[in-house]
């Protein structure tokens, strides 16, 4: 497991490398994702995407589907 450090608190997040060289990230119990969070998943995702591997958001809940949705990006993930 790797916890991403926020400047208020440890969120767990799970990533896994799958075997089409891409990641797996669960993010089932992260509730918010600013803008700057945003963009470093999609700038993992368009480096991913590169080298023709994909990034898959599994667990997302409503609050970061929202946030997804609103900047446009959720068409551009994996989402499960």
């Amino acid at each position: 497991m790797v916890t991403l450090d926020d400047r208020l608190e440890r969120v767990p997040v799970t990533i896994q490398a799958t075997s089409d060289d891409g990641l797996v990230i669960d993010i089932e119990e992260v509730d918010y994702v600013s803008s700057a969070g945003l963009l470093a998943l999609d700038a993992a995702r368009r480096r991913l995407a590169a080298s023709q591997g994909r990034l898959v958001l599994r667990g997302m809940g409503d609050a970061v589907r929202i946030a997804f949705d609103l900047a446009g990006l959720a068409e551009r993930f994996s989402i499960e």
